[in-house]
C-alpha cells in the first residue's frame, strides 16, 4: 500500500503532525516515522505543506528525510514549532518510570531539525500510564504585538488627514 508519493511502498510510517498552530499559519510539517529501526537517513520523513487543504490532498511543496536516528526503544510522539523553535517529543515504547519515559529534543531551525543538530535534551519527569502513548505535542505561538510606534503613527496619518480636509475646506 503507498501511503504518499514518492515513499517507497513497503515502508511502513507513523505519523505526527505539527497541530499546535492555528488553521491560517503556515507552513505545515508533517513528521513519518518508519515503525522498523531503521539508521539515519531512513528512519524520519518530514513532508512541508504551504496550507491545510494542501495537506488534506497530499500536495505537498517540499519533502526530506532527516538525520534523526531514534533510538529503537522511542518513538516520536509529536514535533512542535513555538514560533522560536522545533520540539520533538520521544517516548519509550514500553511503560517506564517518570525521568525515563519522554523525551525532549530542541532544534533552533528547520535545517537543524534536518541536520539532527540539536540545540537542547533533556529527560521529562511526565509519567505516561502503561494504557496511553503520546499522541501529539502542542505549542502555542504568542501572538505579535503591534508596537506602540504603528499606533502613533496611524494617529499621525488621521491628524495630517484632518488637517489637509480643514485646509481644503477653507
Amino acid at each position: 500500500m503507498k501511503i504518499f508519493a514518492g515513499i517507497p511502498s513497503a515502508a511502513v510510517f507513523w505519523c505526527s503532525l505539527l497541530s499546535s498552530v492555528p488553521a491560517s499559519a503556515v507552513p505545515l510539517q508533517l513528521l513519518l516515522e518508519r515503525d522498523t529501526d531503521a539508521d539515519a537517513g531512513s528512519e524520519v520523513f518530514l513532508l512541508t505543506y504551504d496550507s491545510y487543504a494542501d495537506l488534506l490532498s497530499n500536495d505537498f511543496s517540499a519533502s526530506s528525510f532527516s538525520q534523526l536516528n531514534i533510538n529503537a526503544n522511542f518513538s516520536a510522539g509529536g514535533l512542535a514549532f513555538d514560533g522560536s523553535a522545533y520540539q520533538l517529543l520521544l517516548e519509550r515504547d514500553t511503560d517506564a518510570d517518570a525521568g525515563s519515559e519522554v523525551f525532549l529534543l530542541t532544534y533552533d531551525s528547520y535545517a537543524d531539525l534536518l541536520s539532527n543538530d540539536f540545540s537542547a535534551s533533556s529527560f521529562s519527569q511526565l509519567n505516561i500510564n502503561a494504557n496511553f502513548s503520546a499522541g501529539g505535542l502542542a505549542a502555542t505561538v504568542p501572538p505579535v504585538p503591534i508596537p506602540p510606534a504603528l499606533w502613533l503613527f496611524g494617529s499621525g496619518l488621521i491628524g495630517l488627514a484632518g488637517i489637509a480636509r480643514r485646509k481644503k475646506a477653507a
